[in-house]
């Protein structure tokens, strides 16, 4: 694929999106100013802090519901869609690689609220070592919060492509399928995270996470920062990357070869 292909469909894409991007935008900002308001009428930064940490969080949301915007849009002209030049995973990837870069441009908004208002929403029980700190755990939040979200939403296009799949063969009941589908394969996921194998899997190259490197307890607080401590395995990264990539792959592979207009 050429690079002026590339940017073609990235733009396209973009174009397609920003309505879904303003309108997110708008609301973020609407419930931000919102906190400010009362913030600044009562003299108390818990409530910004608060309110930026809740649209933070549902920010988990914004690719998710992205894609679903995105590709009802599409339902209208499924048929240039699935004739297009571009293979299934090319134009399933400039969705994606838009929604993404929008989600994580609106993300830092709230989290640097956040963390701005942070020690006097807190104060006097805990306080950032350095704003080096605050960065890397704005920085951390944001890649996670993203990657949950574009995890669950590549899951999400699976299940779209399999509902397309069967609705050639079923017709108004394939929404009914598609859902038994999804709760068959979430008994399923479950069973299989239960087992020794999975453990074995995810369970490896521990990552000590210490709360008391970034955070300091100020005099006064009950709060344990050695309670806090904790540590993620980076074999759990490794094994939700891989499934990723091989549930894109297979939606892809499936719009290109079973997806048929109705």
């Amino acid at each position: 694929m050429s690079n002026a292909s590339w940017a073609g469909l990235l733009k396209k894409e973009f174009r397609l999106g920003f309505p879904t991007i303003v309108g997110a935008f708008v609301l973020m900002m609407f419930f931000l100013g919102l906190g400010t308001y009362f913030n600044l009428k009562h003299q108390e930064p818990g409530i910004l802090f608060s309110i930026s940490i809740f649209v933070a969080a549902v920010h988990f949301f914004f690719l998710p519901g992205y894609m679903l915007v995105s590709l009802i849009k599409e339902h209208s002209r499924m048929h240039l869609w699935l004739h297009s030049l571009q293979p299934g995973r090319n134009l399933l990837l400039a969705k994606l690689i838009n929604g993404v870069l929008a989600a994580a441009a609106s993300m830092i908004i709230p989290t640097w609220i956040c963390l701005a208002t942070f020690e006097s929403a807190v104060h006097p029980f805990i306080q950032l070592n350095d704003s080096w700190n605050g960065l890397m755990i704005g920085f951390l939040i944001i890649a996670h919060m993203i990657g949950f979200s574009l995890y669950v939403t590549l899951w999400g296009i699976f299940y779209w492509v399999i509902y397309r799949w069967i609705a050639v063969y079923f017709g108004k009941i394939s929404w009914l399928i598609t859902i038994l589908i999804i709760i068959g394969g979430s008994v399923l996921i479950s069973a299989w995270s239960e087992t020794a194998l999975f453990d074995l899997l995810t369970e490896w190259g521990a990552i000590p996470i210490n709360i008391d490197k970034y955070v300091t307890l100020l005099p006064g607080g009950n709060i344990s920062l050695g309670d806090m401590d904790s540590y993620v395995y980076a074999g759990s990264y490794v094994y939700y990357t891989v499934v990723a990539v091989i549930v894109f792959l297979v939606s892809s592979w499936l719009l290109d070869r079973k997806v048929e207009v109705r």
